[in-house]
């Protein structure tokens, strides 16, 4: 088994452990992860995965991050 990232319109929707065989996923493109970090969420340019972008920190966070400061 390997390990498949399926990805629609440019983006990893899922990763999956499958034997590569037949056409279990028609509508989506699937690429052969087994040696890459991938994820949903992750955009895919047909050669390369890029991470999203991380979320923008809250109030909350920046405060505590200003807080720990030295």
């Amino acid at each position: 088994m390997s390990k498949y990232a399926l990805v629609k319109k440019g983006f990893v929707e899922n990763v999956v452990e499958w034997d590569g065989k037949g056409d279990l996923f028609p509508e989506f493109v699937c690429v052969n992860v087994d040696a890459i970090t991938t994820g949903p969420g992750w955009s895919y340019d047909g050669k390369k995965f890029t991470s999203p972008p991380e979320p923008d920190k809250t109030h909350e966070q920046w405060v505590v991050e200003a807080n720990h400061v030295s």
